[in-house]
């Protein structure tokens, strides 16, 4: 599976990322994951000191809708 976003996984991750409402279907959601597993400290990643979920919000709190934009953008799969 390529850890790209589709369009409709894009839609979704930045609903879930900037207003924190509705789940991500389990392919965005591992794609998020996978993307970001390197920036996340050992125990979250491990989900024994917080977990991933909580720590999205963390990592991109201060980003504006158009930079958060701009982020997913780097990961939708080009066609």
């Amino acid at each position: 599976m390529e850890n790209n976003f589709t369009k409709k996984e894009s839609a979704e991750v930045f609903e879930y990322l900037s207003t924190g409402e509705n789940r991500l279907s389990k392919e965005a959601e591992y794609k998020l994951y996978c993307i970001l597993m390197n920036e996340m400290p050992y125990g979250v990643a491990k989900a024994r000191t917080g977990t991933p979920d909580e720590w999205y919000f963390d990592y991109f709190r201060g980003y504006t809708d158009n930079e958060l934009l701009d982020w997913i953008d780097k990961y939708k799969v080009k066609k």
